[in-house]
């Protein structure tokens, strides 16, 4: 049976619990003495309900006494009680004789702590209005574990509800459910953020190795004219070399030699190599790649891949461990610093400056756009005005998957690669 009875007391000494009884019933308190354990316990009850026990808990001042409990009453564990009379077991009579005789000194000691003492019903109608107010639960003398083994009951001023401390299994129930959802989420984002770098290191490790084979196959095919004294593609590369006007057509590979100068556009079924100093006026167009040489001024460039890679050295990924989830959005102008890892979209008003060996996993806005050395970009490069693309730097995951298209001037770095269409105004090279 669940009742509430205020717990004054616990001993192991049966004599100890004998005086403190006797000591409280002259006094005309409902006192018992229960027996759980080894622990004798002085006990006040029982009542059926916390503000019942409460009153009484008030009424009698035993706030600095003891404490309001709620427990498993069996009837069984009470051995002594001031309603009934004393067990008739013999060592219980003994042990009452004894008690006479140091009674009034443990009386003395009882209430020698300047505590207030006893004292009959007053004030109860303040004292009740203050039930629904937090108890803090306060032990007369019992043990710490004693304390905890018992669960204690609060009733919070906002709600009035009793709450029980202790194990609540089914309070516990729902935190494990929380704690398991959120390292499921968490190790589901790792995942993910695992793949799209195994993915993009994939695409770019491939996308460098057909750069690099294309490179190579040229610098093959230059070694070979070198010792032959012919061109190595003779019949299908095409050499222009003077100033030319008006459209050029090729169906292979398209040479444009050293300080060309050509007004009208070039297209080629194959790739497009423009010499050092060179100025082309219309639009570059190849299906396989353009590749640009030193201070080349030109227009629009239409191919999957455009690069200004002079030697076997191919830009790489960098590798970053500064994450910025969710992208970047700013209504102003915004420098990034080095090294960030930026998973989504960079959107700015005003001017932006990107970092040295940054990542930035998406698309690239703002009226004027900085790219600085070693970064990578898996998206387009859109800017209002200019964009400066430093040495070594990558836009695009794939061929086709990037580009850069501008309102004004692209600058365009060495050993940068663009995987994609450059649309701007002018292209010029460094």
């Amino acid at each position: 049976m669940k009742v509430y009875v205020i717990q004054l007391f616990a001993t192991k000494s049966e004599e100890e619990a004998l005086k403190l009884f006797k000591s409280l019933k002259t006094k005309g308190l409902p006192v018992r003495i229960d027996k759980v354990n080894e622990w004798y316990k002085i006990r006040i009850g029982n009542f059926k309900s916390y503000r019942e026990a409460k009153k009484t808990f008030l009424d009698y001042n035993l706030e600095n006494k003891g404490y309001i409990t709620f427990i498993d009453y069996e009837p069984s564990r009470t051995i002594l009680s001031s309603e009934e009379k004393v067990n008739n077991d013999e060592s219980y009579n003994q042990t009452a004789v004894q008690v006479t005789d140091s009674e009034q000194s443990y009386e003395e000691n009882f209430t020698s702590s300047g505590e207030e003492k006893f004292s009959e019903k007053s004030s109860s109608e303040s004292k009740y209005e203050s039930l629904n107010k937090t108890e803090e639960a306060v032990s007369f003398s019992e043990p710490v574990h004693q304390q905890v083994a018992e669960k204690r009951v609060r009733v919070t001023p906002m709600s009035g509800e009793r709450k029980e401390e202790g194990m609540d299994i089914w309070g516990i129930v729902p935190l494990l459910i929380l704690v398991v959802l959120f390292i499921l989420i968490v190790k589901l984002v790792l995942r993910i953020r695992r793949k799209d770098k195994s993915e993009v290191r994939a695409m770019k490790d491939d996308a460098s190795k057909k750069l690099l084979k294309e490179e190579s196959k040229e610098m093959k095919r230059e070694k070979e004219k070198e010792k032959t004294g012919q061109p190595a593609d003779a019949g299908r590369k095409q050499t222009v070399s003077s100033e030319e006007k008006g459209s050029i057509v090729s169906y292979g590979k398209l040479v444009i030699g050293e300080s060309a100068f050509i007004n009208g556009s070039i297209s080629s079924k194959d790739a497009v190599v423009i010499g050092d100093n060179s100025t082309l006026k219309g639009t570059v167009k190849a299906e396989k790649y353009v590749k640009l040489g030193k201070n080349v001024k030109s227009g629009k460039i239409i191919a999957p891949i455009v690069h200004t890679i002079r030697s076997e050295e191919v830009p790489r990924v960098p590798q970053t461990e500064t994450p910025v989830a969710g992208g970047i959005k700013s209504s102003g102008d915004l420098e990034l610093s080095d090294g960030l890892l930026i998973q989504g979209n960079v959107e700015v008003n005003g001017n932006l400056k990107i970092g040295k060996k940054s990542k930035i996993l998406g698309n690239v806005m703002a009226r004027r756009v900085i790219i600085d050395e070693g970064t990578f970009v898996s998206g387009k490069v859109s800017a209002h005005q200019d964009v400066e693309l430093k040495d070594a730097v990558i836009v695009g995951a794939a061929p086709g998957k990037g580009g850069v298209m501008a309102g004004g001037t692209v600058k365009i770095g060495g050993s940068v690669a663009v995987f994609g269409n450059v649309d701007a105004k002018q292209i010029v090279t460094e």
